[in-house]
């Protein structure tokens, strides 16, 4: 049972290494095999440990990061085409289709969501 324990943590640890450059590294680009290489485990096994482990695949867990972070600096009244860069997204369009497809929204229609839900002043404070 402490193997069992042990390897399970490992396998977490390993997750988490790859979580945290995911999130130091957003703006660069990620590939699957620099992620492997990094964990020290073949594309299929890191892809494999890491959906498991997450719930999602790699690449997908990064847009939702970047998604994150965009909407962090959207609210803070960034232009979209900026805040695509600075996320790691290739142009505006690339992040406009991300965050729709995690979100829901465009993210000009979250910004005006945000801005009638959340103005300074409002009782929703």
């Amino acid at each position: 049972m402490a193997h069992d324990t042990f390897f399970t943590n490992t396998r977490r640890d390993v997750v988490d290494g790859a979580i945290a450059y995911m999130g130091k590294h957003l703006r660069d680009r990620i590939s699957l095999e620099q992620l492997s290489a990094i964990t020290q485990l073949s594309v299929f096994h890191f892809s494999t440990l890491f959906r498991k482990e997450v719930g999602v695949a790699p690449y997908r867990y990064l847009c939702m990061l970047r998604v994150e972070r965009a909407q962090i600096l959207l609210r803070q009244g960034r232009r979209p085409s900026d805040v695509a860069i600075e996320v790691g997204f290739f142009d505006q369009s690339h992040l406009s289709r991300h965050f729709k497809n995690i979100c829901g929204m465009t993210p000009g229609r979250y910004v005006g969501s945000h801005y009638r839900e959340y103005r300074p002043g409002s009782t929703h404070e």
